[in-house]
């Protein structure tokens, strides 16, 4: 019993610091709960759902109860993809992703990309599976790329992505050089119906290994 109560206490500290470094201004969760921002990656059911903790990367279960104080048409305005800020218990049970009891939505926007750092995006290589896309030249990407990445030019992703990512659910990581075409690119594959895209910016500034 004293062993499942320590693992209760790191976990839900490891959360409680997760939380602290949210960028939410100076908003704070009341007392029942923790503040979350995230992306949703998976619907589970109609009601339940997987989100990527933009703090960290981490996916967390999200487990709706009849508490949440949100719209009745839930299952239709949650979508993969969309950004939400959400407040939910700081109980967390044994499961993998992590899972947590959602009480209340503080925010749901529509379908978008994300802009996240390259230390993030690394991670998420390493420990998820996601698809990395270099949209510069072919000249560019023989100079050196990314591992693991697949080159698709920026100008050519209307007329080659459905066949290069067929899975509009699949995570997508984009970069290019500087990040400039990796913006555009990434604003192209949302109107193209891709859900959850992420752009790293350009390869540069990367610091990681290069395949060259």
């Amino acid at each position: 019993m004293k062993k499942i109560i320590m693992l209760t206490l790191i976990i839900s500290t490891f959360l409680v610091v997760g939380c602290k470094s949210y960028n939410i201004g100076n908003e704070k969760s009341n007392k029942k709960g923790l503040v979350f921002q995230g992306k949703i990656v998976e619907k589970t059911d109609g009601y339940n759902f997987i989100v990527r903790d933009l703090n960290n990367g981490d996916l967390i279960s999200l487990n709706i109860t009849d508490e949440i104080e949100v719209m009745d048409n839930i299952s239709s305005d949650f979508k993969v993809g969309n950004l939400v800020k959400f407040e939910a218990d700081a109980e967390v049970m044994e499961s993998w992703p992590l899972k947590v009891n959602l009480y209340k939505i503080i925010d749901n926007e529509d379908v978008t990309y994300i802009k996240i750092d390259q230390a993030l995006a690394k991670k998420l290589m390493d420990t998820q599976d996601v698809i990395v896309l270099d949209v510069r030249t072919i000249d560019e990407y023989n100079e050196g790329n990314i591992k693991n990445s697949v080159l698709l030019p920026v100008d050519n992703i209307e007329l080659e992505v459905d066949k290069v990512i067929p899975n509009k659910d699949s995570t997508i990581l984009v970069y290019c050089r500087s990040g400039n075409r990796s913006k555009t690119a990434s604003k192209k594959l949302i109107d193209l119906g891709y859900r959850n895209v992420y752009d790293f910016g350009g390869i540069n500034t990367w610091e990681y290994e290069l395949n060259k």
